[in-house]
């Protein structure tokens, strides 16, 4: 870092004298010294960079984790709909049970009129929706959600089809029992007791034609229910694509609702089989559309899980958050201690050489990145409210650190005007500057995302800066003399200077180097005896 004039005569005269004697003092210590500073600065950078990622990455979760959740309600909503569109259907085929166990007693009546059975109608449903792998390790898995809802508009589609029977067996039983009528007609006296019965028969079919369609109208309404949940559930998908597959897809089947029904025969016989066969069919309904509610239940349940899970989550990536500006702003005090360092090795340099060095050919690189750096950690600070506008004073870029060392240092290096990574260094600072006065400007009025999107652009005008500073740091360094000057003699006080040094480490919380400059001191001091 630090290099010597051809002053040599000058340092041998001073090395020579008694005040002086026994007291050596090695260059290459101090410049490791320095240079544990400058790795010490470069590795801040790296820190300030890396938290600050971490908590631009935190907060776009935050809100994928708010847009799921909110998506997770709107499914909680569509289910509480099924559940009382499923309720509805329940109670009606309750309903038709009823009816037609009724119908199936009188039925019995004509029992040796009737001859034929209708075909035997069988409805197997299974349902099979659960949930599986609910949330755990912090991850949401959610069960397919559009397979529950197709399987659920087969299911309506196949009752769709048992009402449509039902209504085809109170049409042909109204047919019959019009038939019976005539017949008994004809009879005379002897057909007014089957003309009664035939009267009954076609009372209890329009019943059933009623309650067929009061069914049809739930189940239209259980449809546009179904819709809706298919929307929502699309858009949870989304919701779920978007928070890195953080959620596995849930899996759920409802088996096709198969249902065969033969045409009557026209017969009696079959119409009372037929008729008989309405109870059980309306009984497995009920069973299934329990069944399904049951599902449903569940489905709700492990939603309900899986918010609560997310709430947990957006709290813990707050905290990191917390954790990481709290740590970047504490960057503050290390970078203070290190610059203390970087200082107090320049005046015991100084003091060394009584100042008759000059320094044209060197440049105080790790005090400038230091000090542009706690620039950059107190504008950290004020985005995370630690630190109000009044906590950072902007300015002009030219009345910064380094504004002033680029306006009054930088002429004094040979050639380093005229260099072009001078140039872009010029450029990259001014900007920094700019973009913070519009971030302070705005803090107010931009959100937490628009402001870490800034910040992040800042530290991309800071490592610029500091890329800048290094190869003109090497441009500088390249100019050196050649003559290396081992040695020479210093005054008692680089003692003090030193001890002070060693004072400042220990009691700062810059404990990172602390142990690397302490063996530099001991060896200066080995150095003199």
């Amino acid at each position: 870092m630090f290099s010597f004039t051809k002053k040599d005569s000058e340092a041998e005269k001073r090395k020579s004298t008694p005040a002086a004697s026994g007291v050596a003092f090695q260059v290459k210590e101090v410049e490791s010294l320095m240079a544990a500073a400058e790795s010490i600065a470069l590795n801040i950078k790296s820190r300030i960079t890396g938290a600050s990622q971490v908590i631009f990455k935190n907060l776009k979760q935050e809100h994928q984790f708010e847009a799921f959740t909110e998506s997770i309600r709107s499914i909680l909503d569509s289910i509480l709909s099924v559940q009382e569109q499923l309720q509805e259907v329940h109670s009606c085929t309750t309903a038709l049970e009823d009816t037609a166990g009724k119908a199936s007693s009188s039925v019995e009546q004509i029992t040796d009129s009737v001859n034929h059975v209708a075909n035997i109608v069988t409805d197997r449903i299974s349902v099979t929706s659960q949930l599986t792998d609910a949330v755990a390790k912090g991850s949401l898995k959610v069960k397919d959600l559009f397979t529950v809802i197709d399987s659920l508009n087969q299911n309506i589609d196949a009752v769709k089809d048992i009402i449509g029977s039902i209504n085809d067996v109170s049409a042909q039983t109204n047919l019959l029992a019009m038939n019976a009528a005539i017949e008994s007609a004809h009879a005379g006296k002897a057909g007014l007791g089957f003309a009664v019965v035939a009267g009954e028969i076609r009372k209890l079919s329009e019943a059933t034609a009623l309650n067929a369609a009061d069914a049809s109208k739930t189940l239209k309404n259980m449809l546009e229910a179904l819709q809706v949940a298919r929307n929502t559930a699309d858009e949870t998908r989304t919701a779920m694509i978007l928070i890195g597959n953080s959620v596995n897809e849930t899996t759920s089947s409802f088996v096709e609702i198969s249902s065969e029904m033969n045409m009557l025969a026209g017969t009696s016989t079959s119409v009372r089989d037929a008729v008989m066969l309405v109870p059980e069919s309306a009984a497995d309904l009920n069973n299934r559309a329990d069944t399904a509610i049951e599902h449903v239940n569940k489905i709700a349940d492990q939603a309900d899980k899986g918010k609560t899970m997310l709430v947990s989550l957006q709290a813990t990536a707050e905290e990191v958050n917390d954790l990481m500006s709290s740590a970047l702003f504490n960057m503050n005090s290390i970078i203070d201690n290190t610059v203390t360092i970087d200082s107090t090795v320049e005046k015991g340099i100084d003091l060394a050489n009584g100042k008759a060095i000059a320094d044209e050919h060197t440049m105080p690189f790790a005090l400038i990145v230091l000090k542009h750096l706690g620039w950059v950690t107190k504008v950290r600070a004020l985005i995370d409210g630690r630190l109000d506008v009044n906590g950072i004073e902007l300015g002009d870029h030219r009345k910064c650190d380094l504004g002033q060392w680029i306006d009054k240092n930088a002429p004094r290096y040979e050639g380093l005007q005229q260099h072009p990574e001078f140039k872009k260094l010029m450029v990259q600072h001014e900007q920094l500057h700019n973009l913070t006065k519009t971030v302070v400007s705005q803090l107010k009025t931009l959100s937490r995302t628009e402001l870490e999107a800034s910040y992040s652009k800042l530290l991309e005008h800071s490592a610029s800066v500091i890329e800048s500073l290094s190869i003109l740091r090497q441009f500088i360094e390249s100019k050196r003399y050649n003559e290396k000057i081992t040695s020479y003699s210093c005054a008692s006080g680089i003692w003090y200077t030193l001890e002070q040094f060693r004072q400042t480490i220990s009691s700062g919380s810059s404990a990172v180097s602390f142990k690397f400059l302490s063996s530099a001191f001991g060896s200066v001091r080995n150095a003199s005896k």
